[in-house]
């Protein structure tokens, strides 16, 4: 028959058209290299392709790519949420600064007080901007925009957060110094609000050098992460792949070590002076009870969101959201609440009861009996000397 060669040297002549299909050879047609022809013995070929689709003459993937994204209504929802705390601790930092001079407020040290409104008002406006960057981060915005919304949350929680505990343990301390004794004897000792302010310093100076050399070292930029790759059933070209979008640093696991283990010491220290003052027989000045109640509370968020981040962020980012936005505010009203309202309760009872006038501060009774028997480290109570509690004018200061 016909010889043909190409230009290269190889023959080309007929071919036989075999599939091989559950151990058997099927002869299917004669191509016709001539020609450049392909002849079928049937009308219809009876080809047996895997999922009844012929192959692809080559390769032609297709990735559709799925962002997990937040919800944007719940994101708003919880913006607005932690907006709303905002006007609340100012509330809250009026009437401590209006009422300064009434004795309830005086001796819980309301200058003192100022950096727990900051504090808590910081930690709102960081969930603000988590909230904002959760809502916009897959929008056609400037990648500059979300990294400075990540910068935000990066720097006002940990300093809100310093703040506001930084002076809740302070002021518990100062308590512990000047009651905690071995003979359960108050102390001949005074600590004036300018020296709780330089310990609060000490704890912000402190998270101030971690955060800036992190920022210099190890900045924070945008990253994506795939999280699940699926191959289509229907057409195997065709990949379905969910990826999530957030910020991160090269070594953001033990910045956030060293920052947890920071705020962790902290929570302890106030912990442990507020127990020390468990005793203190005087209302206004024993807060032991509400410390370790907002350490149990701090620490219940961490136990939460972690976990929760692990398991539900790269799976349900909604839900993790919703808990993670949900708990911080949570955690910081009720900071607000139990270290505030209780006085404002008690300032309010006694206007009523008509102890005390508004108009300049001052107790129409200058002297507190305190009844009960001694217990500890309290004040015990004595029926020839029974101690009283004053504050300096100028730099506030407890004496007994």
């Amino acid at each position: 028959g016909t010889v043909k060669f190409t230009t290269t040297g190889d023959r080309t002549g007929t071919l036989t058209v075999l599939q091989r299909a559950n151990d058997t050879r099927n002869l299917l047609g004669i191509y016709d290299g001539i020609q450049n022809k392909l002849n079928y013995f049937d009308r219809v070929p009876k080809f047996y392709w895997r999922r009844g689709k012929a192959p692809t003459d080559g390769s032609h993937i297709i990735n559709i790519i799925t962002p997990l994204k937040v919800d944007f209504s719940a994101a708003i929802i919880i913006a607005i949420i932690s907006l709303l705390g905002i006007p609340f601790s100012l509330t809250i930092l009026c009437i401590n600064n209006k009422y300064r001079h009434v004795r309830s407020i005086k001796v819980s040290s309301p200058a003192v007080n100022v950096f727990i409104c900051i504090g808590a008002i910081l930690m709102y406006i960081a969930n603000i901007a988590y909230c904002v960057f959760q809502a916009i981060k897959y929008q056609s915005v400037n990648p500059l925009v979300t990294v400075m919304l990540c910068e935000v949350w990066k720097w006002f929680l940990p300093i809100g957060f310093t703040l506001a505990m930084g002076a809740i343990a302070s002021k518990a301390f100062r308590i512990y110094v000047i009651y905690a004794s071995v003979q359960g004897k108050p102390r001949r000792r005074k600590m004036s609000d300018k020296s709780l302010m330089k310990l609060i310093g000490i704890f912000l100076l402190i998270d101030v050098v971690i955060l800036s050399l992190w920022s210099i070292i190890d900045p924070l930029h945008m990253t994506t992460t795939m999280v699940k790759k699926t191959v289509s059933t229907a057409n195997p070209d065709i990949t379905y792949i969910s990826q999530i979008y957030y910020c991160s640093s090269s070594y953001l696991a033990y910045w956030m070590l060293v920052l947890g283990t920071k705020e962790s010491i902290l929570l302890l220290f106030g912990m442990v002076v507020a127990y020390g003052t468990r005793n203190v027989a005087y209302k206004d000045l024993n807060d032991a009870r509400l410390v370790i109640t907002i350490v149990y509370n701090f620490a219940v968020t961490v136990v939460i969101t972690g976990p929760l981040r692990f398991a539900l962020d790269s799976i349900i980012p909604t839900a993790y959201f919703v808990i993670d936005g949900c708990i911080i505010w949570i955690s910081i009203t009720v900071m607000l609440s139990i270290i505030f309202i209780p006085k404002f309760c008690r300032m309010h009872n006694k206007v009523k009861e008509g102890t005390i006038d508004l108009t300049n501060g001052t107790n129409k009774s200058l002297t507190k009996d305190i009844d009960g028997p001694s217990l500890g480290n309290s004040i015990g109570p004595r029926k020839k000397e029974t101690p009283l509690v004053h504050l300096t004018e100028g730099p506030a200061a407890i004496e007994t």
